[in-house]
């Protein structure tokens, strides 16, 4: 299973059984906790309890490209979080404003102009 622990901020991938869709699954996200305060990210993906049981060792294809897919979130917000753990500056709203930059479309309207 893939978990961060450093300096009192953990970061794991859970499947948060709070909310159910449609196909009776739910959504997998990254959960944040840092001092007793827990924050989740979403990843845009779901699961049943069935899959989830073996979402990271199994061969399937269809959950091996959700696997790649939580993965590459985790590592995104570990990275983050390692930076701003190295700058002295980590809070949630700085983690929220960061991954904002790095997953939101970024419009250059420079070359509009010419």
């Amino acid at each position: 299973m893939y978990l961060f622990k450093r300096d009192g901020i953990s970061i794991r991938p859970v499947l948060d059984m709070r909310i159910e869709n449609v196909r009776r699954c739910f959504p997998i996200r990254i959960c944040v906790i840092y001092h007793r305060k827990s924050k989740y990210y979403s990843t845009g993906e779901s699961s049943s309890t069935y899959d989830w049981a073996r979402f990271f060792v199994s061969r399937r294809k269809d959950l091996a490209i959700s696997r790649q897919r939580v993965v590459k979130r985790f590592e995104m917000i570990v990275d983050i979080t390692s930076g701003l753990m190295e700058q002295q500056i980590f809070s949630f709203d700085n983690l929220k404003a960061e991954l904002f930059k790095r997953t939101s479309p970024s419009y250059n309207l420079n070359h509009m102009e010419e």
